[in-house]
């Protein structure tokens, strides 16, 4: 029974082992980096060499009499054979034995074996396997030295050949398909039972997993019963109990099956994903985050531990997939995101799991629901020896692109690997070559900030100045993500620093508004323009003003920047900054110059702005600059007007200057605060002389029906106090009173009633307060 330990005695085993190993190197100056090694329990042997042709035999995987699996491989002018051993219901790790000698009887015709059914194959493959001191081998033999021998495969001559009916050729297939079928229902019958013993009264772990993994087919195969499902659930559980990571895997997707939640992970997919799960599960036995393990430097004790940990689970996993596969799982399979075991092993980096899939396929460029192979995704992640191994099954998947358009290099900058991309470069990757969206792997480069890719793909040539779909350069990219050191690499090869993209940005306008100071200097420093314009006609200036960017600001107006520049809605520097409320900024522009009285296209001035926002600091500013405070933007409302409608008291007080200056629609700051409902305004503007029966052009409405219309009792009492026409009718001959009636306003209609209100007075639709 294999037993299981805890990952504290891994470790303390770890821990040992390590020291011996650098007690034994003691003046070694090579660091401990655990590499991944080919499984110990893979056996090598030696062969004599071949003298007839085996070319139909290689690369072949065969049956012999044992049930191995044999395959055929040359070796400089000798046949090897490679033999993954038949599994015995007491032994539960698979062996791959590798280069066996092959004897071959040279009488037997070796071109017509890889056509013949397993049973057939049997009869002529023999393996004898390492014993004490003897070394393995594979013997091809003769059919006749075994009994029934079929003509069709010994060398005889020409006239038997010829003379051989199709009857017996179709006797002979009956035959063999009732011998396959009779052998295999006697094998199970026993075999079954045998297993049966071994799991329940010997607790074999493999007897266990090969009884749940019996069940689990059942369930799959015939409309899955329960009682399927049970079978397999408990044997699977008594051999996970014994930490059995093939029932463990098995148990896993019976029961995603079961609940319609596997996403098309088969039992290989959740077997690759098995090693972190159980380095999860190990690391918290002990209380340890797996993440503090994961650290790169190689020279920690740490990280050399969770190598060594590593490289169990992954062997184990090995042979859990060895033994699943074996039992019919399908290599080829995709989940619901498409891809395959290849992918998610080529993702986790797991060399020796791709290894050991590559041997049972071809297949390297199959592609996921992204459209990306394993090569893609090992390259993304940075998996050097992965990527390596790939492109030696198969070069020309370099240049393969997903459904956006990524090649293994593009993968390959985004996972900033500069070894992994030095090697596609030399393995003849494109450096130029474009995404769906346009980007070259240079601009990939400078807008994750990967500076030694950078200059990697600069020495190779890379166009500095090409554009994406959006007509982004890798230095715009550069300056807007804030990599000054890119930026500064790109200006030193020549890079254009005026490009513009679609939207008419530069790398100094980008740089300025996102607040990238270093960067705005090294680009004024390069000879950028200072006031290029987008599309939309904002200049740098405009842009670090707009965003606050007061270090960006100075710097630009010191290389000359046009304090005034408007953009296409008559907007200045000065009026986007009381616009958001940068007090400095303002404050530094006008110091400059800046026109406090500029208007925009609304005619609002920078005064207008800042008072309808609230800003007060920035009014005072203005003021102490000589701003116009009764200035009228296109509706005629002074900055007083817009003060008051918004119900700033503080920046009213600053600004009474025309108490009763009118708007376009006749409407004074009083009859604007009166309306709002802002009592402290009405106060302070009646204070100051406010005409409290003003009226506008075409008899537009006085303050105290705006006040009853809304309902602000204070506000009336107010006007009232102050010698308000209690009957001044509005442009439609309606009285306060009226208009308090019919908004329900009763405290209102009591309060003017007894300020003498005519309850007679008629609008010009006959209409009374009653």
């Amino acid at each position: 029974m294999k037993r299981n330990y805890s990952l504290s005695h891994k470790l303390v085993a770890a821990v040992l082992l390590l020291s011996l190993f650098l007690q034994s190197c003691e003046n070694s100056s090579n660091q401990l980096v655990p590499q991944e090694k080919e499984s110990p329990d893979e056996i090598s042997g030696s062969s004599k060499d071949i003298q007839i042709d085996v070319k139909p035999l290689v690369d072949k995987e065969l049956t012999e009499e044992g049930g191995n699996l044999v395959t055929f491989h040359k070796q400089g002018d000798s046949l090897k054979a490679d033999v993954i051993t038949h599994e015995t219901a007491d032994s539960f790790k698979p062996t791959i034995c590798k280069n066996f000698p092959v004897k071959i009887v040279p009488d037997v015709k070796i071109e017509q074996l890889p056509h013949l059914s397993k049973i057939e194959q049997k009869k002529f493959i023999h393996v004898n396997l390492p014993k004490n001191d003897q070394p393995g081998s594979v013997e091809v033999k003769n059919m006749r030295l075994l009994g029934g021998v079929k003509r069709s495969i010994i060398n005889k001559g020409d006239e038997d050949q010829e003379g051989e009916k199709e009857q017996e050729k179709e006797k002979e297939k009956v035959e063999d398909k009732e011998a396959e079928l009779e052998e295999k229902r006697g094998y199970m019958s026993a075999r079954y039972q045998e297993l049966l013993r071994l799991a329940d009264v010997e607790k074999s772990v493999k007897a266990q997993f090969l009884l749940g993994h019996r069940a689990y087919a059942q369930w799959k195969k015939e409309g899955q019963k329960e009682q399927d499902y049970q079978e397999a659930t408990y044997w699977l559980k008594e051999a996970e109990g014994q930490g059995y990571q093939a029932a463990i895997i098995l148990l896993k997707e019976l029961q995603l099956l079961k609940d319609q939640a596997s996403d098309g992970n088969t039992s290989l997919h959740l077997a690759i994903k098995q090693v972190d799960a159980t380095l999860e599960n190990q690391f918290k036995e002990v209380s340890m985050n797996l993440n503090d393990f994961r650290n790169r430097d190689s020279t920690t004790l740490k990280h050399l531990c969770f190598m060594v940990l590593k490289d169990i689970f992954i062997k184990e996993v090995k042979e859990a997939i060895i033994l699943l596969l074996q039992l019919g799982a399908d290599i080829h399979a995709k989940n619901k995101d498409g891809d395959t075991p290849l992918h998610l092993a080529a993702q986790k980096g797991y060399l020796g799991i791709v290894k050991l899939i590559l041997k049972l396929t071809a297949d390297t460029h199959t592609k996921n629901n992204k459209g990306q192979a394993p090569l893609h995704m090992a390259a993304v992640k940075g998996h050097l020896q992965v990527v390596k191994l790939l492109l030696d099954k198969k070069a020309k998947d370099i240049y393969n692109k997903d459904k956006e358009g990524h090649t293994a290099l593009h993968c390959a900058v985004q996972g900033g690997t500069t070894e992994l991309v030095k090697l596609l470069i030399e393995k003849g990757a494109n450096i130029n070559t474009k995404d769906k969206e346009g980007c070259t792997p240079l601009y990939l480069a400078a807008q994750g900030g990967h500076i030694g890719i950078v200059k990697l793909l600069l020495e190779k040539g890379a166009n500095i100045n090409a554009k994406d779909d959006d007509d982004c350069t890798p230095l715009i990219i550069a300056a807007q993500e804030g990599h000054t050191a890119i930026v500064k690499l790109l200006l030193e090869h020549g890079v254009d620093v005026n490009a513009k993209d679609n939207d008419g940005y530069t790398p100094l306008s980008i740089a300025a508004r996102e607040g990238h100071t270093a960067i705005v200097k090294l680009l004024l420093e390069h000879g950028a323009d200072v006031n290029a314009k987008n599309k939309y006609g904002c200049a740098p200036l405009y842009l670090a003003a707009e965003e606050g960017h007061t270090a960006i600001v100075k710097l630009l107006l010191e290389h000359g920047a046009d304090v005034n520049a408007k953009d296409k809605d008559g907007d200045t520097p000065l009026s986007i900054a009381a616009l958001k409320g940068h007090v400095a900024i303002v404050k530094l522009l006008l110091e400059h110059g800046a026109d406090v009285n500029a208007k925009d296209k609304d005619g609002y001035t920078p005064l207008s702005i800042a008072a309808q926002k609230g800003h007060v600091e920035i009014v005072r500013l203005l003021l102490k600059k000589r701003a116009d405070v009764n200035a009228k933007d296109k509706a005629g409302d002074t900055p007083l007007f817009l003060a008051a409608h918004k119900g700033h008291v503080a920046i009213v007080k600053l600004l009474l200057a025309d108490v009763n200056a009118k708007s376009n629609y006749g409407y004074t700051p009083l009859s604007t605060a009166a309306r709002g409902g802002h009592i402290e305004i009405v106060k302070l503007l009646l204070e100051h002389g406010a005409d409290v029966n003003a009226k506008g052009k075409n008899a537009s409405t006085p303050p105290l029906y705006l006040a009853a219309q809304g309902g602000h009792i204070e506000i009336v009492k107010l006007l009232l106090e102050h010698g308000a026409d209690v009957n001044a009718k509005s442009k439609k001959d309606r009285i306060p009173l009226l208009i308090a009636a019919h908004e329900g306003h009763i405290a209102i209609v009591k309060l003017l009633l007894e300020h003498g209100a005519d309850v007679n007075a008629k609008d010009n639709n006959g209409y009374t307060s009653l």
